[in-house]
């Protein structure tokens, strides 16, 4: 990777900021204003979907250039991931629930209760160990794609079955917690592995088949299968576990995206854009920070049915995420 390929910026960027318009609105507007529901539901939609792709893509690269994945290193990215899980899950239940206690913690310790909007980072601790074990094999596939999509399938539809199967029953918590994690239970609020590996291996698949006419292809085939589906009503929208036609809303986003961001480089690559853009280059810090200011927000703030408080927060939160990487990382950006 001789540069960094600042489109994946750009594209997670727009991923925090919807990111946090939906934490916002979700827990302080109550109104149906038609804009703030529409970027509430994109951030729902889009979100954790841009956020895998961009981390599979940066894998994808880091195996194209032969970097090796030791046990200490993703050790220390599953804990890093996971001490944010746990310092913003209890300080989120803190806000919600006006209190905490040991049991609570330890629960979300032990993934036994896992608080609102930290959920999807259990799902990253997973995915960082998949290039531990198979950097080999997702290497042979980079160069398969045909076997790269037979398997994500296969592995895509077992999974659902599994899913369909495990939640017609209860099991201790020691076998729940992670039949959960990797294939969704019941209504649960999870991010399941098996449902989400389409995403991942799109974005394996881009990182090496990344230029302009796959970009297109990918986009013009999602959109199409899209249309399909929804026309026939074959499959709806539907979040927990996602369905085909919700995955399919983060195939026709992601690379329209970075086909726009790189038609128009030197356009978003100065400015307003460029600054924007920096946000997109830390995720995990500004997750952490985005959730974190949403629920200072929450905690002093009572939801209103008028869309200015919704308003101000927004702009408020994001000009402390766009002054993150300006602040703690000025030779960066």
């Amino acid at each position: 990777m001789k540069e960094r390929d600042f489109s994946i910026d750009f594209l997670r960027a727009t991923a925090i900021l919807l990111m946090t318009i939906t934490h916002v609105n979700a827990l302080l507007y109550l109104g149906n204003n038609p804009i703030l529901d529409f970027f509430t539901t994109a951030g729902a939609t889009l979100c954790f979907s841009i956020f895998l792709f961009c981390s599979a893509y940066v894998t994808g690269l880091k195996i194209q250039k032969g970097s090796s994945f030791t046990i200490k290193d993703t050790l220390n990215r599953a804990l890093e991931i996971y001490m944010v899980y746990v310092v913003l899950g209890i300080f989120v239940t803190f806000v919600l629930k006006g209190s905490i206690d040991f049991d609570i913690i330890n629960n979300i310790v032990l993934l036994n209760y896992v608080p609102e909007f930290t959920e999807f980072l259990i799902a990253f601790v997973l995915f960082s160990f998949i290039p531990l074990f198979f950097s080999k094999q997702q290497k042979y596939l980079l160069n398969n794609p045909l076997i790269l999509t037979i398997i994500t399938l296969s592995i895509y539809i077992l999974g659902t079955f599994v899913y369909t199967q495990i939640s017609k029953y209860t099991y201790p918590e020691i076998v729940r917690i992670p039949l959960e994690n990797i294939f969704g239970y019941q209504s649960l609020h999870r991010f399941p592995l098996t449902y989400y590996l389409p995403i991942y291996s799109l974005g394996i698949f881009l990182s090496m088949y990344r230029k302009r006419n796959m970009l297109i292809a990918v986009l013009i085939s999602s959109f199409t299968l899209f249309i399909v589906l929804y026309s026939l009503k074959l499959s709806h929208w539907n979040r927990w576990p996602p369905s085909i036609l919700f995955l399919l809303y983060g195939f026709i986003y992601i690379p329209l995206i970075l086909l726009v961001y790189r038609e128009f480089k030197k356009f978003f690559s100065k400015g307003i854009f460029k600054i924007f853009t920096n946000i997109g280059m830390y995720p995990l810090e500004q997750f952490f920070l985005s959730t974190f200011f949403v629920f200072v927000a929450k905690a002093f703030l009572n939801p209103s049915n008028t869309e200015i408080l919704s308003i101000i927060v927004n702009f408020l939160i994001l000009a402390l995420l766009i002054l993150h990487p300006i602040v703690f990382y000025r030779k960066m950006v």
